[in-house]
Order: C-alpha cells, then structure tokens, then sequence
C-alpha cells in the first residue's frame, strides 16, 4: 500500500474494473511523475473534501492511454496525468450529496482547482458525479456544466465563478 495522502492510499486513484476485465497491466503502474501528481489532487482537492463531508474513494482517477483510448474522446485528459477524478459523493444515508460538494468548492471550501465539472444533472441540479481537477500549472478555477440539454453538451461558466 502507498500512501499518497493522510487518508488515501494510491490504489484507490488507479482502480479501473475496464482496466482489470481488458487485461490492461499497465493501469496498475503509472509513471512517477503521474503519482506525484496524483499525490497533489489527494491532499490538495480530495483531503479537503473528505475532512468536509466523510469518507469517500474516487469513481475514477488515473487513466493510462490505452484505458482512456477505451473510455474518452480526449487525447488531453486530466485523468490521463493523474490530475484528476471524478466521484459521484453519497452521504451515509444513501443521498447523492455530489450538488452539495459542488456548492462548497464554489463558496470557497477549495481555494484552487484547475477543472470542477458538474457532470449530467438532473431537474433538480444534482449532477450523476463531477469531475474535479488539480494541475499546479492551470489552477484557473474553471467551472463547467455538461448538460445533455444543452446542444453543445457543455456551458462554461468560467469568469462567473472564477477566484
């Protein structure tokens, strides 16, 4: 077990059950420079969080290329540096509290983040999960809803929210 964080371990940034059905070994074995990375996301976005509203591991986190070739479009995501994860939150009496998370970062319970992603909500706002990104190079605060509503998938909302 390697602790890259007070309260995570780097398993829990590297899981991928598409990972482990495909075979693909190399999942398991990122590059230093992506576990240093992986180390900033853990204490500087996931710790806060955990100390805020419980326990919780990442849904996904760290994707090596040929993971991410199977899973996303994009040649250029986070999750492929290990500058990312997504989460869909759930309080202990089952509730998706993912919306509320959200609300928290935005009021300032995280200072900088390079990407917050409010991902498919629902009538009522609550997103399926978000993605939530750390890149000491781009904390730009960016702030993104994608909508299945929207015809281009995503509304920005960057200067809005921007710190």
């Amino acid at each position: 077990m390697t602790k890259i964080s007070p309260n995570f371990e780097l398993s829990e940034f590297i899981k991928s059950e598409t990972a482990m059905r495909k075979g693909i070994k190399e999942q398991y074995t990122p590059p230093k420079e992506v576990v240093d990375n992986l180390m900033l996301l853990a204490q500087n976005i996931a710790e806060p969080i955990r100390t805020k509203f419980g326990s919780f591991s990442p849904t996904q986190g760290y994707r090596c290329p040929r993971l991410n070739k199977l899973i996303s479009k994009s040649t250029k995501s986070e999750h492929l540096f290990g500058k990312a994860f997504d989460e869909t939150f759930i309080d202990a009496s089952g509730a998706n509290i993912s919306r509320q998370v959200f609300n928290w970062i935005l009021a300032g319970g995280l200072k900088k983040w390079s990407k917050l992603i409010l991902e498919y909500p629902d009538k009522n706002g609550v997103p399926r999960w978000l993605h939530i990104g750390y890149d000491k190079d781009n904390l730009n605060n960016q702030v993104l809803v994608v909508d299945k509503e929207n015809p281009n998938g995503i509304n920005y909302f960057t200067s809005k929210y921007s710190k």
